[in-house]
């Protein structure tokens, strides 16, 4: 993970990917209520409690795998 965000870091200038994730972070807080709220009028509560667990569980595997490969 280490050799990851260092050859992140100086590939690309910091204050670029800083406001990569600034950007990503924006998206996510406009999106995510217009998503939950479409799939709650849909389906109901415990569908989105589902999805955001299954998004959850996914990310944290990955995020595992990449990890563990250091």
């Amino acid at each position: 993970y280490r050799k990851c965000v260092m050859t992140l870091i100086v590939s690309i200038l910091q204050n670029l990917m800083q406001a990569v994730f600034v950007i990503a972070d924006d998206v996510s807080l406009i999106l995510a209520p217009i998503y939950a709220s479409q799939v709650f009028a849909a389906a109901g509560f415990s569908t989105v409690q589902i999805v955001n667990g299954s998004i959850y569980i996914v990310a944290t595997v990955f995020f595992g795998l990449w990890h563990g490969n250091d």
